[in-house]
């Protein structure tokens, strides 16, 4: 069903050049053994295939600890010279719990233009907790402009969310005593041709549902939507990042 595998993104395991990974360990001056490879990523950017973007969390806790905390990596790297050329590194950014795990991180290879000079780098980082009858799922996005050798993160937002209390008896069998609620949403994002301070305003449409589990005629789990609203925001550049009105 539906409500058992959203938000848990199908994800390739990335195979690292170990040759620039030996650089970005001597030039950031980490230890490789820290990197949680299952979410390394790297990503060669169309608009100029010399460079990549890679992202990884570097763990600064035991990695199967009940809370753990990583240190965020994101890289601007130049394939042809063999150098990184910009960074975004924030001590512990990115956490976890048993309520909300990373699942993946996925990197645009096309470039947001934000300004008639401005572009910034997309990254999504997706969070779910994989329980069955109580799931938990975020997806998170994230622009990075470039700023000489950083990286400086200038938008977050929430682009889906997933929260259930549900109750499915025995999966697969027929007449399940199917009961519970689901609260989902989902935002789009599209960049305005309206300017403020020099920046396109970013225009978010979301959708919020409201889901009843309900057992269906065959005496299977089924889902029925009981609400739905749709809202309009509108993000704006001010103190040097986006924020919603």
């Amino acid at each position: 069903m539906k409500y058992l595998i959203f938000l848990l993104p199908l994800f390739s395991l990335a195979q690292p050049n170990m040759a620039d990974v030996q650089v970005i360990e001597k030039q950031l001056k980490i230890d490789k053994r820290h990197i949680d490879w299952h979410l390394y990523t790297e990503q060669r950017l169309k608009s100029d295939t010399l460079y990549k973007l890679i992202a990884f969390p570097l763990t600064r806790t035991a990695p199967h600890a009940e809370q753990v905390q990583h240190d965020a990596y994101i890289i601007l790297y130049n394939t042809n010279n063999q150098k990184v050329e910009s960074t975004y590194i924030a001590e512990n950014e990115w956490k976890e719990s048993p309520e909300a795990r990373i699942q993946g991180i996925e990197l645009n290879p096309n470039q947001q233009l934000l300004g008639k000079r401005t572009t910034a780098y997309e990254v999504k980082i997706f969070y779910s907790n994989n329980h069955r009858t109580s799931p938990r799922a975020t997806e998170e996005l994230l622009f990075f402009e470039r700023k000489g050798k950083k990286l400086k993160k200038i938008f977050t937002a929430q682009a889906s969310s997933y929260i259930g209390e549900i109750n499915i008896g025995q999966i697969g069998a027929a007449k399940n005593n199917c009961s519970g609620n689901i609260t989902e949403e989902r935002s789009t994002f599209s960049i305005t041709d309206e300017k403020e301070r020099g920046y396109y305003i970013i225009k978010e449409e979301r959708t919020t549902k409201i889901l009843r589990i309900v057992t269906d005629s065959t005496g299977f789990c089924t889902e029925q939507t009981t609400d739905t609203e749709q809202t309009t925001h509108y993000w704006r550049y001010k103190r040097k990042a986006y924020h919603p009105d």
